[in-house]
């Protein structure tokens, strides 16, 4: 039990603390929200860094074959 300002004592019930939940339950779903857009703002920058790493490593290994091609031609 608790006393309003008029100094009655009063029970405490679900409708009378619902704003509590309220306000609970909205930050839960602020951040999911968050959350879910970090997860992918992540993985967009991490896709784009693995392509450019792939790139790299395509453009590396194809000049290396083709070096070692050129080598293998001159010597005969």
């Amino acid at each position: 039990m608790y006393q309003d300002v008029n100094g009655t004592d009063e029970e405490l019930t679900l409708s009378s603390i619902a704003g509590i939940f309220y306000i609970l339950i909205v930050g839960l779903i602020a951040a999911l929200l968050v959350s879910l857009l970090e997860f992918w703002h992540n993985s967009k920058k991490q896709a784009e860094k693995s392509k450019a790493c792939l790139f790299l490593f395509t453009l590396l290994s194809t000049d290396i074959k083709h070096h070692f091609t050129e080598c293998n031609h001159t010597s005969t």
